[in-house]
């Protein structure tokens, strides 16, 4: 009954211990876009960007504070496929980059930076489940390649950037 006990007690610091890794590592893939040359920076990384334009203040924006908890739940299930950031349109800077990017139809908002500088709206102030987001991102990405590191790489094409 003991070792029982301790099989157990191991399995579930084993799974703690996995869970606090795999939420450590997406941590790394998440950049905050504060103005409209860091949006420039990221048309640039070859990689695949999934980007989100949320109101981080605006209590009005009940869709933004829920849809928080899918945010991170999407950097847990797709932090190997593509890197993730984050546009917060309360600041000037922000709302700038929203609003030459198209991103303020709807907060909050997610994207697909995919194609060079082309991207694919996911969500539009409706919030879209997240088995749904992954169902759009795998298909869009369908004969993408990935880098060394493991990641989607954007398609260009000689007149994009």
């Amino acid at each position: 009954m003991a070792y029982m006990f301790t099989i157990i007690i191991l399995h579930v610091i084993l799974l703690l211990m996995c869970t606090l890794v795999k939420s450590g590592e997406t941590s790394t893939t998440l950049a905050e876009i504060s103005e409209w040359k860091t949006y420039e920076q990221l048309l640039k990384d070859p990689h695949v960007t999934l980007i989100q334009y949320y109101s981080k203040t605006n209590k009005d924006c009940k869709n933004c504070e829920i849809f928080q908890a899918q945010w991170k739940e999407l950097q847990i299930e797709l932090f190997k496929d593509v890197k993730f950031a984050q546009v917060d349109v309360d600041t000037e800077e922000g709302a700038d980059t929203a609003l030459r990017t198209g991103a303020l139809t709807g907060i909050p908002h997610v994207r697909l930076q995919y194609h060079g500088t082309d991207y694919y709206s996911l969500m539009d102030e409706h919030i879209t489940p997240n088995d749904q987001i992954i169902a759009m991102v795998k298909r869009e990405l369908d004969g993408h390649e990935r880098g060394d590191n493991g990641m989607y790489l954007k398609k260009f094409e000689s007149g994009d950037l």
